[in-house]
């Protein structure tokens, strides 16, 4: 039946969503021209890096740590789940054909939540001017540079 729980299906469960987010993310232009015109260079996706999280000063920082926290917070869960679902057991790490099995799901795992890099970063950015405007809206600028400026004047 289809319900039962097989590698197969739980690997299906995995690689289908992972493969279509990257083809959005790294080939969404050439996708949608059927691989005839270059990527823009300036497209949001190739700007998206931890240098334009930084540009946000602590508010970035902050949101892209409050981020992270709740991806993982997610992720780490839905991978034990999805490993229960596969097996049909939980893991035994005293056994060794469990612990080949774990390093099997750990690096599809990984692979995975590589692939979701530029949502991460792309969530961290868009939370930044929330964060920003909580901290009191001093969240873009560095203390140093506000010293800076009131000892020049």
């Amino acid at each position: 039946p289809v319900s039962t729980p097989t590698y197969p299906k739980a690997l299906a469960c995995i690689f289908i969503p992972t493969l279509a987010w990257s083809a959005v993310v790294f080939g969404g232009d050439a996708i949608a021209s059927g691989g005839n015109e270059k990527k823009d260079s300036d497209s949001f996706w190739s700007e998206l890096s931890m240098e334009k999280v930084k540009t946000y000063g602590k508010s970035g920082t902050i949101a892209y740590v409050v981020v992270e926290l709740a991806f993982w917070a997610i992720a780490f869960p839905a991978a034990v789940a999805w490993y229960r679902v596969a097996d049909g057991q939980w893991l035994d790490l005293s056994d060794p054909a469990d612990k080949a099995k774990l390093v099997g799901a750990g690096a599809v795992f990984i692979n995975g939540v590589r692939a979701l890099v530029p949502l991460r970063l792309a969530s961290a950015i868009a939370l930044a001017p929330y964060v920003e405007e909580v901290l009191g809206g001093s969240g873009g600028e560095d203390e140093d540079e506000d010293e800076d400026a009131s000892s020049n004047t």
